[in-house]
């Protein structure tokens, strides 16, 4: 936890250097209601209208994560024949400037790049690409073949194996946008906190919709599994509530998100554990694997 230093910001007078998006929970991008949906200060779909204080709230964690957050660590984990076999780590930590920045034309958000909180004053159009941790085979730094993917080699089979940020605050409305009796609180847009492991994803948001191109097999090279839904926290101390997704590139896959890892072999975090019968093509074998993001870092002032 990381001490800042101070600073004031005059913004837009809604405690962000940007007008937030606006998102109508009752029209996703396919034209249909969004299937899964929570703000950052609790209020839930199917819940009733919010509180003043669940409003209040989703602006206080709105801000947190904006201002101070400085990273994360995600963990794969593998389990085979009911042993734990290996781990492998990404800890993102702006303040020890442990990331990498996505190459301009190679990021899937192409916005500035953000670090330490006071640089965060300029991002004005509501997008902000903060951090992106890569793990790269070291023998391979600059592979034309893999591009800017991450990977890492084991034996002949090429694994990638992603982390990435993106703090897009977003305010939520259930109905029109421009009737702010119908505001339910500020959240994060989509594909916000995404950890990816060779087609294997766990996705952490406010809300999503069922018509999504990113989890749909027609239009991906990945996702072959009927994607999996949670209501969680990210963050203990303050509770920040959360949607976590998560669909797997094999239909035989059996996907279940927890807020802690059932096994007790693993680190306490969020967790998507993926489990398998059949023998992969590329060389994935049978057994189960357990993507995790934990150890949410906030700079304190």
């Amino acid at each position: 936890m990381p001490t800042a230093t101070s600073f004031s910001a005059l913004g837009k007078g809604n405690g962000f250097p940007f007008c937030s998006g606006a998102v109508n929970v009752n029209n996703s991008p396919d034209g249909n209601p969004y299937t899964h949906w929570i703000t950052l200060g609790g209020t839930i779909k199917g819940g009733g209208p919010p509180t003043q204080s669940e409003i209040d709230l989703s602006l206080k964690n709105a801000m947190k994560l904006f201002w101070n957050y400085n990273g994360h660590t995600a963990t794969d984990s593998t389990i085979r024949n009911d042993s734990l076999r290996s781990f492998t780590n990404l800890t993102i930590d702006i303040d020890e400037e442990e990331y990498k920045i996505p190459s301009e034309g190679r990021s899937l958000v192409p916005f500035p790049f953000f670090s330490n909180p006071k640089s965060r004053v300029c991002a004005g159009n509501g997008w902000t690409d903060l951090y992106q941790l890569a793990l790269l085979d070291p023998t391979e730094p600059d592979s034309t073949l893999l591009g800017e993917l991450n990977y890492f080699q084991v034996s002949n089979y090429i694994y990638f194996f992603n982390s990435r940020v993106l703090m897009y605050i977003i305010k939520m409305y259930d109905g029109s946008t421009d009737n702010e009796d119908n505001f339910l609180g500020y959240g994060l847009g989509p594909y916000s906190l995404f950890t990816f492991l060779f087609g294997d994803t766990f996705v952490v948001s406010s809300l999503f919709y069922a018509g999504d191109p990113g989890i749909n097999p027609e239009n991906s090279s990945f996702g072959d599994t009927e994607a999996v839904y949670e209501y969680l926290t990210l963050d203990r101390e303050d509770n920040i509530p959360i949607v976590a997704r998560a669909w797997g590139r094999e239909p035989s896959d059996t996907i279940t998100i927890t807020q802690e890892p059932s096994d007790s072999r693993l680190p306490e975090g969020l967790s998507a554990t993926f489990t398998r019968a059949n023998q992969h093509p590329q060389g994935l074998h049978r057994g189960e694997h357990t993507l995790q993001n934990r150890d949410f870092d906030f700079y304190t002032y």
